[in-house]
């Protein structure tokens, strides 16, 4: 049995899913199909205008947060064994890719079949304990399976897998080549928004957490090259940030009644001057989808994170932020997942490919219309930056 065909809410039953992704509360559903024919329009637009485009400046480095709690980190099985049969369990990556090749083969290759390294998307992580706040990433590399999922020393997924290839297949190839873009995962278990990531605007007090994404942002790109040193002397631009998060504010009823007014708060104050310094950066929101369509207590937070792409009621935010409804990608507990822990995805290796392939799309779609807007040309790039060493930070660690 294929992993979702237990579940007639995973969208036609089964694997065979086609690659949409319902984009907030405006009900719009978007494709990633046509989004190289828009790259492809754009750079005919900006050749028939006859702007003098400086090729650093067309190949910057795109840099992507990634930022939540512990379904950020992720905790989707990879290779995971029944004691009893000694078989792959159900929707474990492994599982995907033996059991379903024509959506999953691609993430093995060579005649090992080895996990595919993508050498146009980089990733560095804080993978840190709940309690370590130093501004520093721990693990560092090409994206492939296993790197940055789960805790330290855990070999899991979290959405950067799916998030990274969507992207990647979206923009690194859509113009005329040579795109790479980085990931930077800031994500810690257990933390809620209403305290540990509460941002400033939303008074009484700054969150730790919130002080720290914003700490570890940017000693990672003072200090990119140390990570990445094919990203030496090439133009940067902080692109987009994902968010996935919610779980620890549905426990608490306050918390959950305050969710959306702390959530326009931190897309509002991350990109403001209190954050990273970037107006308008697109924003992506994965919602809380990890219950489904019957939710329970953490309804409220699923009605909040929907609500920060009702554009009627923040049009501030329209064109640059996006909700992303996961719920259909919820998959029944164990034996069709690798467990039965519901706060985790049931650990399901699809479910978290699909939450990040949902949230790239949705990026990919908001980077793109930004980027049309403020017009790649010479002179314009007021938010990028070259990546060079700093010596403000020291050494970083794998």
């Amino acid at each position: 049995m294929l992993a979702g065909e237990a579940n007639n809410r995973t969208i036609n039953g089964n694997l065979a899913l086609p690659f949409h992704t319902y984009l907030g509360m405006m009900g719009r559903w978007i494709n990633a199909s046509p989004l190289r024919w828009i790259a492809s329009a754009l750079s005919f637009a900006a050749a028939c205008s006859g702007i003098e485009v400086d090729p650093y400046l067309r190949h910057p480095i795109r840099v992507f947060l990634m930022v939540g709690q512990s379904n950020m980190v992720g905790h989707g099985a990879i290779d995971e064994t029944d004691r009893e049969s000694g078989e792959q369990k159900n929707a474990t990556l492994t599982w995907l890719v033996d059991n379903a090749p024509d959506q999953y083969g691609k993430l093995k290759s060579g005649t090992d079949r080895h996990w595919t390294s993508r050498d146009d998307i980089m990733i560095a992580c804080n993978h840190q304990g709940l309690y370590d706040l130093t501004p520093e990433m721990r693990t560092y590399g090409n994206l492939s399976a296993g790197l940055c999922g789960g805790d330290a020393g855990q070999l899991q997924i979290g959405p950067e897998l799916g998030f990274g290839w969507a992207v990647g297949d979206a923009l690194n190839h859509a113009r005329d080549g040579g795109d790479i873009a980085v990931l930077l995962k800031v994500a810690w278990g257990g933390r809620s928004l209403a305290v540990d990531f509460r941002p400033p605007s939303s008074h009484g007090f700054t969150g730790l957490y919130y002080t720290s994404v914003i700490n570890h942002v940017k000693a990672a790109l003072a200090n990119l090259t140390a990570y990445f040193p094919s990203t030496s002397g090439r133009p940067i631009k902080l692109s987009g940030m994902a968010w996935h998060q919610g779980w620890n504010d549905g426990c608490d009823d306050r918390m959950t009644d305050e969710y959306e007014y702390n959530l326009v708060n931190l897309i509002r104050d991350i990109r403001g001057d209190d954050g990273l310094s970037v107006p308008n950066m697109p924003f992506v929101v994965g919602i809380s989808g990890m219950s489904g369509y019957e939710a329970g207590r953490r309804a409220g937070i699923v009605e909040a994170q929907m609500a920060v792409s009702n554009f009627t009621k923040y049009p501030e935010f329209e064109g640059d932020v996006a909700s992303v409804d996961t719920r259909p990608f919820l998959r029944e507990p164990a034996p069709h997942s690798p467990s039965n822990l519901g706060y985790h995805w049931n650990n399901n290796g699809e479910s978290y490919w699909l939450v990040g392939q949902g949230m790239g799309a949705a990026m990919v779609e908001l980077v793109l219309r930004r980027e049309a807007e403020d017009g790649i040309r010479r002179g314009q790039a007021s938010h990028w930056r070259t990546a060079e060493p700093s010596d403000a930070y020291g050494s970083v660690g794998r």
